[in-house]
């Protein structure tokens, strides 16, 4: 397998990440007990400069999939910041909340999984393709 980048969820540190020679994206779990507030967001992000993305997801008791959204203002300092990398929005996010969260946070991409469920795990085309529709939607009237 020759991947072209790796995605990193868990408590890695950042020379863990680095160890593999690879671009890498990644997790931030947002709202955890040492990512509650701007700063704290930032600080942990620094460690990870060479990061090709940051993805910002809600924290929850397991990795990802909780289907709830965190307070973006706590991406705040990140986003001034001059050392900042490509923003990649998840957490909560649904075809009804995806507009509002792009506008405010203006990411290079978001990421969407119980979002588009009908119950845990299961997928559904008609709310994907909702989820499709408002993001294009957005790109069209702001690109």
């Amino acid at each position: 397998v020759q991947p072209d980048l790796l995605q990193f969820h868990g408590n890695e540190s950042a020379a863990f990440c680095r160890q593999f020679a690879h671009r890498y994206i990644r997790v931030f779990r947002i709202g955890a007990p040492d990512l509650s507030t701007p700063a704290e967001v930032l600080a942990r992000c620094r460690q990870f400069d060479d990061a090709a993305a940051w993805l910002f997801d809600t924290h929850s008791s397991g990795y990802g999939g909780s289907g709830r959204a965190f307070d973006l203002e706590l991406l705040s300092a990140v986003l001034r910041s001059p050392h900042t990398r490509p923003v990649i929005l998840a957490g909560g996010l649904t075809a009804a909340t995806v507009t509002s969260a792009l506008e405010a946070i203006h990411p290079f991409a978001v990421d969407v999984s119980s979002g588009v469920e009908v119950s845990p795990g299961i997928k559904s085309g008609e709310r994907v393709a909702a989820f499709i529709r408002a993001v294009r939607a957005y790109d069209n009237q702001n690109l």
